[in-house]
């Protein structure tokens, strides 16, 4: 649907819209399809925030005590709120830190902050970090633009644009991350404390531009990843998740090579653990190969507890689908719930990415449906690029 001006109805203006120029979010749903029964991570709203906390400026125009982000975060304190204004030139800085509890760094005016600098927490991997801020009690970002400004160091194995780690909730919201990232290299990496956190953990991610990989590794909590839109070329996209909790990836358009990868870790068996329940449901795909794949790290196969992948647009340039590995696929066909989704040919087996494995395909199912055209136009440079009207708003019947 077109990005209205500032606001059409119930649909208020995101970035992610912004840099579409559609509204990010597909609103094919049969009514037996259940939203996850998730909840938010309780943090106040952008607005709540700047009215109710102590408020850091960071302004490099403007008459304020900060004029670089770091040193609002050297001085920042639990509770309190980082807010950057747009300047008449990008903020050229690597932020990093150990923040306090419940802070947010936020941005009204889109305030974009051009990553100029790189270190390596692992000089064997060769994996370069730019921006890299560790929460311990509660962190949102929202509103920023972020860039890989410096080329990446000509040994990087790949680069790390903003990391945010640590052991508690995160929000991070009407965020734009851009390149030129190149390979493995990756826009947003989302992790809990791997391994040593037991805590529940939720996580929101929403109303996002990506232009370049993502990667959002959660041990025990929820996560919800909604009306984002993720596009870029090379190595997939990836969702990894630990041992406890529910995952939504819904309402996004996913366009790149390679689509949409979910791990599972290994249980610790020793310890009780109910697993993950995955909702993957009202998205647009549009990859090379397969659009979402599965698999697990574990020698003992680890599969999510239930799984419900229905409602997407699946196009696959190599007519894909869902892939999963065929001794995976023997364990779950009678229980996973996969469709109805619409393809844009009937799914096929094929590589869950270039020259990798050979995944089997789930097979089309009687309510779904194979039609080479969903949108008007796939040609990102045509007015009528993913749209499925030309004028007006959806039939409400589908």
């Amino acid at each position: 649907v077109q990005a209205p001006q500032k606001q059409s109805g119930a649909f208020p203006l995101t970035l992610a819209m912004v840099h579409a120029g559609f509204r990010v979010a597909c609103d094919v749903a049969p009514a037996d399809v259940k939203e996850a029964a998730l909840t938010l991570p309780a943090m106040p709203s952008v607005e709540e925030l700047l009215k109710t906390r102590n408020v850091l400026t960071v302004d490099k125009d403007g008459n304020t005590a900060y004029k670089t982000i770091q040193a609002a975060l050297d001085k920042v304190q639990a509770g309190e709120v980082i807010l950057v204004k747009k300047g008449k030139q990008p903020y050229r800085e690597m932020p990093r830190g150990d923040l306090p509890a419940n802070v947010a760094l936020i941005s009204l005016d889109g305030a974009r902050i051009e990553v100029d600098n790189y270190t390596t927490p692992d000089k064997e991997a060769k994996w370069y970090w730019g921006a890299t801020l560790v929460n311990k009690g509660g962190f949102r970002m929202s509103g920023l633009t972020w860039e890989a400004f410096s080329p990446m160091p000509k040994d990087a194995t790949g680069l790390v644009l903003v990391n945010l780690s640590g052991g508690d909730d995160v929000v991070v919201e009407k965020c734009s991350f851009e390149g030129p990232l190149t390979g493995w290299s990756i826009g947003l990496c989302l992790n809990s404390d791997t391994g040593t956190s037991t805590k529940y953990l939720k996580y929101l991610v929403q109303d996002n531009h990506f232009a370049c990989r993502i990667s959002i590794r959660q041990e025990h909590g929820e996560t919800i990843i909604q009306r984002n839109w993720i596009h870029h070329t090379g190595p997939r996209s990836e969702v990894n998740m630990g041992q406890t909790g529910t995952l939504a990836f819904r309402h996004n358009v996913v366009q790149c090579d390679e689509g949409l990868v979910f791990f599972f870790k290994p249980q610790d068996k020793a310890t009780s653990q109910p697993g993950v329940d995955l909702r993957v449901h009202n998205n647009v795909f549009a990859a090379t190969f397969g659009p979402v794949g599965f698999w697990s790290n574990s020698p003992d196969d680890l599969l999510p507890r239930s799984v419900t992948i229905a409602n997407n647009v699946m196009r696959s340039r190599n007519g894909s689908g869902v892939l999963l590995y065929p001794e995976t696929m023997k364990k779950v066909k009678d229980s996973w719930r996969v469709g109805p989704n619409a393809y844009s040919a009937t799914p096929k087996d094929g590589p869950f990415w270039q020259a990798g494995f050979i995944g089997l395909a789930w097979p089309k199912g009687e309510t779904d449906l194979v039609t080479k055209k969903h949108f008007l136009s796939v040609d990102p440079h045509d007015a009528n690029y993913l749209r499925i009207a030309a004028e007006g708003p959806l039939p409400k019947d589908g």
